[in-house]
């Protein structure tokens, strides 16, 4: 096995591990046309379930876009078939979170996982 599948099995893992991992809905959200009559921009919206390892952010990222009531979740690269945008949401419990920013996690050359910042 190489060096990237083994580290992408570890994250696979860690992710899948019951207790670790938290369910969430990743929505793409593509907006389409202004409706004149309803004055509304239209949206679709497709839905993927997946887990990733969420926690709040570090003091240390917080700064004019982060705000210290944020939240963060790592998930796996390969848990997504498109990359995240900040138009893009995520459902928890019922609650659906603005994507702020997204980082991509790369070690020795190898892309290992997102790390999403939400705000409800």
């Amino acid at each position: 096995m190489g060096l990237e599948a083994g580290l992408k099995k570890v994250i696979g893992k860690v992710v899948a591990t019951t207790g670790i991992g938290t369910s969430v809905t990743f929505r793409r959200v593509t907006v389409g046309t202004y409706n004149v009559k309803s004055s509304e921009v239209n949206r679709s919206t497709s839905d993927t379930s997946l887990k990733g390892v969420l926690s709040s952010v570090n003091q240390r990222e917080v700064n004019e876009l982060i705000h210290g009531d944020d939240l963060k979740i790592m998930i796996a690269a390969d848990a997504l078939t498109v990359e995240p945008l900040t138009t893009d949401e995520l459902v928890m419990s019922g609650v659906t979170y603005q994507i702020i920013r997204v980082e991509k996690i790369i070690q020795a050359g190898v892309f290992l996982n997102y790390v999403l910042y939400l705000r409800a």
